[in-house]
């Protein structure tokens, strides 16, 4: 962590740190089943000087914000306590702080993007921690789910070969694509429904080896009707030659779809962008997903649990799949980036 400067503002936060850090220890102990321990009252503090170092240095520095997230969520997992509440406490230190340089509860743009960075590594953290999964309900799910695309699939096929009557050629392109999309939504369930339920052993994922433009194009297809109901543009970018990826092709429509909806659903007519590339690292080819919602990053706060616990289920497929799944905000963009390994000799 970077170290202020001296001078005045540096004198004046360090009169004002035990302030936000008293601020947190009252909210702290109205929640807590117990009175705060000498040593979480040491956490606090400690927290709250980094939370002011975070926030007031002019460029944030990568991981300092999404690391103090998920220590606040540590701080914070006993009660019920929320990340808007925490940063409440932060932005009226910081209107205090700066009473002359900004109108009240606007913050200059690196503040901003350290917040919206905070509240990724806090949820993050809730997630992963609160990922658990009963067995027995989930087969139950998946049984509650198939029943009805069972009967989308199966009622389109009757239509398709025309048992209730003739149909025209538009019916019939439409019919299609509904068709074909239960059956992808079949397969990734019974993808899903394998990850979670596999044995410590880690049975391999059934792989199939693709041609990477075709997959972009069958993802345009599924998701452009989805997120035009959210008045949403998607615009799709390949980068190169693509050529051919080996992989579970399920899993990987899944994590890919889940991102651009969980980016959809951030904002009204919000641009969001996929940007496909592939690269050769250490010997190896990658293929890099990149899903980028334009100018999403100050709505970032108001990510939904239930959306960070859809993309914690995509970072659990790309670890078991040899990639990685970041979050992360870049000027005024969200961008969530999936990096998997391709496959040797499949250019």
């Amino acid at each position: 962590m970077s170290q202020l400067k001296s001078g005045r503002l540096h004198q004046r936060i360090l009169e004002s740190i035990s302030t936000l850090a008293t601020s947190w220890e009252k909210i702290l102990s109205q929640s807590a089943p117990e009175p705060l321990s000498a040593e979480l009252k040491s956490r606090v503090e400690e927290l709250a000087i980094e939370a002011v170092l975070v926030v007031t240095q002019p460029v944030v520095v990568d991981g300092d914000a999404c690391k103090l997230g998920a220590a606040l969520f540590e701080l914070t997992a006993s009660s019920s306590i929320e990340i808007i509440t925490l940063q409440a406490a932060l932005l009226e230190y910081i209107d205090d702080l700066f009473p002359d340089d900004q109108q009240r509860g606007k913050l200059p743009s690196p503040s901003r993007q350290a917040l919206n960075e905070m509240t990724l590594g806090f949820l993050t953290a809730r997630a992963d921690t609160a990922t658990t999964f009963n067995i027995r309900s989930l087969h139950n799910l998946k049984h509650d789910l198939k029943t009805p695309i069972n009967a989308i699939t199966g009622f389109s096929k009757v239509i398709l070969k025309g048992i209730d009557g003739p149909i025209t050629d538009f019916q019939q392109e439409d019919l299609t694509a509904i068709f074909e999309a239960g059956r992808q939504l079949l397969a990734m369930l019974d993808d899903l429904t394998s990850v979670v339920i596999r044995d410590e052993e880690k049975a391999a994922l059934d792989s199939t080896t693709f041609d990477v433009a075709v997959l972009l194009g069958d993802i345009v297809k599924t998701a452009q009707p989805l997120l035009a109901a959210l008045e949403q543009i998607l615009m799709v970018r390949a980068i190169g030659m693509l050529g051919k990826m080996t992989a579970p092709l399920s899993l990987l429509r899944w994590v890919i779809l889940s991102g651009l909806l969980v980016l959809g659903r951030q904002a009204e007519h919000a641009t969001l962008l996929l940007e496909v590339s592939r690269s050769a690292q250490a010997g190896a080819d990658y293929l890099t997903y990149r899903m980028v919602g334009v100018g999403l990053a100050s709505s970032v706060t108001m990510l939904a649990v239930e959306q960070a616990m859809h993309l914690v289920t995509s970072r659990r497929y790309c670890r078991e799949m040899g990639g990685q799944l970041v979050i992360e905000t870049q000027q005024d963009d969200l961008v969530i980036t999936v990096e998997l390994p391709a496959c040797k000799g499949c250019r």
